[in-house]
């Protein structure tokens, strides 16, 4: 242990309190972003799942080349708003 120390006691208390409270509010912010991604992600799993429902009943119903088409056109204008698996 260095026999002197640069800055005095209660300058370095403060700023481990600070350091500290730095910490907790780092630690609540990165719990909350988890949160909102767990809730994130499983959102686009709905909607995935949705837009995979929407795409197989239209396929049941509507068998014709040119709706195949326009369907596949609005899965693509679609794919930057889901996460694929």
């Amino acid at each position: 242990m260095p026999k002197q120390i640069p800055q005095d006691k209660e300058k370095l208390y403060e700023e481990v309190l600070i350091l500290k409270n730095t910490v907790t509010s780092l630690k609540d912010e990165n719990l909350k972003l988890k949160t909102k991604v767990q809730v994130l992600e499983k959102d686009a799993v709905k909607y995935e799942k949705l837009i995979e429902d929407t795409r197989a009943e239209m396929e049941v119903h509507y068998k014709t080349p040119e709706v195949k088409l326009y369907i596949d056109f609005l899965l693509l204008l679609l794919e930057p708003f889901y996460f694929k698996s």
